[in-house]
């Protein structure tokens, strides 16, 4: 894949989203519940994994709903680390002995980036900024963590989203696997494995 030309895309589509103007009002967790029981194994599993799989659906192509459903998985993040971070435990251990899917921290990694994009300084103002992106899900993880870098500079929002980077464990791929990775799509060699 052209970094280059997936970087393009993103500024492209972040200013033209800008230009919507579309709701003075920022996003927040309550615009997309996750009911979930975190005290209830068998529920807080149950509701993780409907999302999950919502989120890595083949079947669904709206956009719109995929991105809906990235944006409850932040919001379920967040509970773990509500839940966990206080009792002193591995929070996104705990997190991937929950998923039922293989190499979850691509997930993770696409729903950190997917909630950064939406909340950043310039889209503060466009509550419903996903209803009209057009850049898909997959294509947050596939952007290169150097570019990646780059945008969330240029858009003020590098601190925000490194912060969760860090705190999630997802570490950045080696420069001398990057390259296969992105020509084999979704190739999960080239991140270490989140556990600690």
């Amino acid at each position: 894949m052209d970094q280059d030309k997936l970087y393009n895309k993103f500024i492209r589509e972040i200013e033209k989203l800008n230009n919507l103007k579309i709701d003075h009002s920022v996003n927040d967790e309550h615009t997309f519940p996750a009911n979930i029981n975190m005290d209830d194994d068998e529920n807080r599993k149950a509701v993780v994994n409907e999302i999950i799989q919502s989120i890595q659906s083949k079947d669904e192509k709206n956009l719109y709903v995929k991105y809906q459903h990235s944006l409850r998985f932040y919001n379920v993040m967040l509970n773990y680390k509500k839940k966990y971070d206080e009792e002193s435990k591995k929070v996104t251990q705990r997190l991937m002995n929950d998923i039922d899917l293989n190499h979850s921290y691509q997930v993770i990694k696409k729903t950190i980036r997917i909630h950064h994009f939406f909340n950043c300084p310039k889209l503060c103002e466009i509550k419903n900024a996903y209803k009209y992106c057009q850049i898909s899900t997959r294509e947050f993880y596939l952007l290169s963590d150097t570019k990646w870098a780059s945008f969330s500079k240029t858009y003020q929002f590098q601190e925000q989203y490194n912060a969760d980077y860090v705190y999630w464990k997802v570490k950045r791929r080696n420069k001398e696997k990057k390259e296969s990775e992105e020509e084999e799509g979704e190739s999960d060699k080239t991140i270490s494995d989140l556990g600690e």
